[in-house]
Order: C-alpha cells, then structure tokens, then sequence
C-alpha cells in the first residue's frame, strides 16, 4: 500500500491566504506549483490578538480562534508561482502571475503537454460594491459575498487559460473559454458565460486536450467539458459529462484510464458529501450516467500511475479534518471496495484540502494542498508517499 514518508510546507505567510494549488513536472525536470493567494488582515492584529473579538458566533464551520474572517473571494486574489528541484527545494521564490485588472483569480490547474509548454486554466470573480447586488439580482445574477462579511460582492467572471512556453520563459495572455451552451450570460447584452468554472484536471487523448468545467444550467450545477486540438490555442464545448435530479455537481476532475476511458471525479451537495463520477468511452462525446458513491471528500484528484493504477486524493472536512486517498484498480471502478487511508488529520478545520498528486522520477507520489494550522494560518502543505511492494486491491 502507500505509504506517507513525509509531510512539509511549501509556501506559508501569515499576511496571507493561500489556497488550491495544482503541480506538474516541467519538459526541463522541475516542479512548477501555482496556487491562489490572497490578504489576510489577521497579521495586522499582532501575535496576541484576542480571537473573539473578530467573531460574532454566527459561522458554525470556524471556530473563533480561527477568525471567521477569511473567505474564499477577495478583490486582491491572484495566482502565485514557485518552482521546486525533485528534491523539493525551491528554485525560485513565489512570483505573482500578471492580473486582469477588472478581475480576480482563483484555483490553477496545470497540465504539461506534448509540445513541453505548460498550461494553466483558471476562473475569474468580478468584485463591485454591495449596492449593485440588487441590480446584479435583477437579471438573475447570483452575486456571492456582501458587505457583511467580504466588503464586496462577487460574480463569475468566466475561466481561461495561458500557456508557458520554457524556450522564452513567458505566459501568453490569458484566453477566456468560449460559451458555455444553456448557461445565463455573466452579464446580459455584455459577457457570456464564457466556460463556466474550471476547476480540475485536464487530459492529453489522442492529440487533444480535454478540460472539465462546471456551471449552473437550467437552475442545477451540473459538469461539462471542453476539448482543443491545438495544443489550447482554441477551444471548443463538447458535451455535457453529468447532471443530476436532486443534486449539484461542481469541481469535475479527469483521470484517463490505460485504455482510453475517460473518469470524471465530481463534487456534489445535499447528499453528505459523497463523491460522484461519470464515464466516457468515446473522448467525452457521450457519458454514462452520473454515479454517487459511499466515498466521501472533496474535491477528488486522480493520478495514473506508471502501474496504471488510480491513486484517488481527496480533502475530508470532517472531524479528522484533512486529506485521504483510495488506491484504485486500472478501471477505476472499484471505489467503494478500495480501502482508504489516512494522509492528514490533523488539520484545525475543514477549509483545508483540493489535494493535487503528481508521481516523481524516483517513484514517490507528490501530494500537494492547501491546509490549516493551529493558528489559522493557510499554508500550502505537500505530502509525500512511497510505494509498499504490497498494493491495495
């Protein structure tokens, strides 16, 4: 079975924020994470601030010494780069990707591709006072925040992509997602729906790119996918992967299976936080229907491994607040039989998690996500595994 060697902290400062991060090996041998980062005030109060008086008791998932004023929009959020050796030591320090100046950004998924260029896909939230929330309501617009928490309201703003190419050492300006079919314009007579939310891993299939996105379609959050054939220079919408009766579906990761199956790993609410997946045969163009298993955590990552097998990481926001895994079978079928273990449980609430899992050169897995600590700091932390000569069935 696997085996947790180490746990360590890649990025941590108390002036700030840092949440989902996404990792991938570089065509040149390194490591590139890229992860969001925003202000966090608490900083300002000094080490022996008195934790209540920032809490009005009315947020049940934080307890009070850890502020519950930490949330997962803000106006300054941006993408933040650093690169590591396979050792795990730094080469660079943290570097902010460029911004759009009307939006902020949020989670990063990273894939290497044929061409040894990287690409990152992202979504965007657009701030704006509290007042125009009545307006934004007005077209059935779902502005998230508010005064009485952020200071802002929040709308999507659409995701993108960049590409980086490691001959000139630069990222190509960001390319918002085309439209994503039934879904409400961001903003009517102004923005589309421009892909939805991207949040998950993509997959290289037989010259393509396949990318999973989410969204609210005929009043349901339900999974989609886009695909390229040009190495992301465009994009196109290619099929719906799930939706659901009672359910919503968010966050959609994809695992290619050794024999070309396509696994999407899926988020859903109201059902006690069980995992759900959906199946493809033919490159996304069709799915089987969405199943709920008895697994629960979120979001899912699944890794193929040199061996073919499935190594499934997920965060659990429970007591036990932390990241497991199941180690899976080629198929990736066997979800609920595989035995799951423990990565962390120590964390100090459930904003933890989005675990991203990347299989090194000398054999050991690669686990990163984001954490936190006893003083509420959100860091991001990695975990590393080795392989038993015994593996899960």
């Amino acid at each position: 079975m696997y085996l947790v060697q180490s746990h360590g902290v890649f990025y941590e400062d108390a002036r700030f924020m840092a949440a989902f991060p996404s990792v991938c090996q570089t065509a040149t041998g390194e490591l590139l994470l890229v992860f969001r980062r925003a202000p966090d005030s608490r900083w300002l109060l000094g080490a022996d601030y008195d934790p209540n008086l920032l809490n009005d008791g009315d947020d049940e998932d934080v307890t009070p010494d850890l502020h519950r004023h930490l949330f997962h929009w803000d106006a300054r959020s941006q993408l933040i780069a650093m690169r590591f050796d396979q050792s795990l030591q730094p080469i660079t320090p943290p570097r902010g990707l460029s911004v759009d100046g009307q939006s902020a950004d949020q989670d990063a998924s990273l894939l290497l591709l044929e061409s040894g260029e990287i690409l990152l896909s992202s979504f965007s939230w657009y701030p704006m006072p509290p007042a125009f929330a009545k307006l934004v309501r007005a077209w059935n617009g779902k502005p998230y925040g508010g005064e009485g928490n952020t200071g802002c309201s929040y709308i999507a703003w659409g995701s993108y992509t960049r590409l980086f190419d490691e001959s000139i050492g630069a990222w190509t300006e960001r390319q918002y997602l085309p439209k994503l079919p039934g879904a409400l314009p961001l903003v009517p007579g102004l923005r589309t729906s421009h892909g939805g939310c991207v949040r998950g891993q993509a997959v290289l299939r037989n010259g393509e790119i396949l990318m999973p996105s989410y969204s609210e379609v005929d009043g349901a959050y339900s999974s989609h996918l886009f695909a390229s054939s040009d190495n992301g220079r465009t994009w196109a919408y290619r099929s719906q992967m799930a939706s659901h009766e009672t359910l919503n579906l968010y966050e959609p990761s994809l695992t290619l299976c050794a024999d070309g199956t396509l696994i999407a790993w899926i988020r859903t609410d109201h059902s006690e936080d069980r995992m759900a997946s959906a199946r493809s045969n033919d490159g996304g163009y069709t799915w089987q229907a969405c199943q709920v298993h008895d697994a629960i955590g979120h979001p899912a990552h699944g890794l193929r491994l040199r061996n073919g097998k499935i190594l499934l990481t997920y965060g659990y926001r429970h007591e036990g607040f932390g990241v497991r895994a199941r180690l899976l079978n080629e198929a990736g079928d066997n979800i609920d039989q595989a035995l799951e273990f423990v990565i962390r449980d120590d964390g100090h609430c459930t904003d933890l998690g989005y675990p991203w899992a990347l299989e090194l050169d000398d054999g050991r897995v690669l686990i990163v996500y984001y954490f936190t600590t006893k003083n509420g700091t959100r860091n991001i932390s990695y975990s590393t595994l080795n392989l038993d000569p015994n593996p899960l069935r």
